[in-house]
């Protein structure tokens, strides 16, 4: 069964408006304009432009630094008020995003220590590091070894894995949008072994069929 999301569109309103501004992009830019980042609503970083490969690397670093927290607040700031705006919201969800209450930890999920938060957290992705403040989540550093398209591309995904640390308290979390994508390619290879399989049991069949004479 293909469980695509035509074949099981959001009906609540106030579901399917949250899902919007979750997806909803934002945008963000070094001082300069060197640098540009793009963060959604969730507070995931989308992707980001780099208009200057001839700095050191450093440099473009700094840049981007400034980018991506420029995106992440206008994020933050932007999708709260918008939340809020949203009729039918839960209570708890809204007291919680109007800071009247404390962010509750959902079932079968483990509170987060808060002495935990109080350090940076870094994510990697090949040889980029981006470091973010545990309590803030803001980002402190991009490190970038070259300013190449590949470099500059893995970015975003170094980012994630930062902030999904920073808000968990955890080194070495992975973004629900990474298991996300695991699950899909398990999910894809174990298809293609299902119709390769199915493949080898028409061939017997059509076999069958001509020994058979049908």
């Amino acid at each position: 069964m293909n469980d695509s999301p035509d074949t099981h569109p959001i009906t609540d309103p106030a579901t399917r408006r949250m899902a919007e501004v979750a997806a909803t992009e934002f945008d963000g830019a070094s001082g300069d304009g060197i640098a540009r980042a793009v963060a959604l609503g969730d507070l995931t970083v989308a992707r980001i432009e780099v208009h200057d490969t001839t700095s050191a690397p450093g440099i473009v670093g700094q840049r981007l630094t400034e980018a991506l927290n420029a995106a992440l607040a206008a994020a933050r700031v932007g999708s709260r008020a918008t939340f809020l705006s949203i009729p039918g919201l839960d209570p708890a969800l809204r007291a919680m995003l109007a800071g009247d209450a404390d962010v509750e930890v959902g079932q079968g999920e483990s509170p987060v220590d808060p002495t935990s938060l109080d350090r940076d957290f870094t994510g990697t992705d090949g040889e980029v590091h981006v470091t973010v403040a545990g309590r803030t989540h803001e980002v402190r550093s991009v490190h970038l070894p070259d300013l190449s398209g590949g470099t500059l591309a893995l970015v975003p995904r170094a980012a994630n894995r930062a902030l999904a640390a920073a808000q968990t308290g955890q080194d070495g979390a992975t973004p629900l949008e990474e298991k996300t994508d695991d699950v899909l390619a398990a999910l894809d290879e174990k298809m293609s072994a299902i119709e390769s399989q199915l493949d080898g049991v028409e061939d017997t069949l059509n076999a069958l069929a001509r020994d058979l004479g049908l």
